[in-house]
């Protein structure tokens, strides 16, 4: 990556703590759902868990779970989508202009 290639993202104090935490947790998360999945995936198709009661209950927990994580982590990682889509976007029409672009956060300087 060249100098003159590169997009800046402005994030205030309370997004960048948001963002830390959230990206921290996202791989721990969807290794835990990696490994929910496959031993549900194993005690279905071996029809150990055909009838069992605690079944329901994990599937009760695990949906919370993830309902929490889309609340918290999910947001901070959509505020960062948001932002990284602005930057980009300005980016591509600051290559069209030939100009610098400053908008919402998001700055492209294709002279730096």
């Amino acid at each position: 990556m060249s100098n003159q290639d590169h997009i800046t993202i402005t994030l205030s104090p309370d997004e960048a703590d948001q963002l830390e935490k959230a990206t921290g947790e996202v791989s721990y998360l969807l290794n835990h759902a990696e490994n929910i999945f496959a031993l549900l995936y194993s005690g279905v198709t071996s029809g150990c868990l055909d009838g069992h009661v605690g079944i329901t209950s994990l599937f009760e927990l695990c949906g919370r779970a993830f309902r929490s994580a889309a609340e918290v982590e999910g947001e901070a990682i959509l505020m960062l989508d948001a932002k990284l889509r602005i930057a980009l976007g300005e980016r591509a029409r600051a290559e069209l202009a030939g100009q610098p672009i400053y908008n919402g956060g998001a700055t492209f300087d294709p002279e730096q």
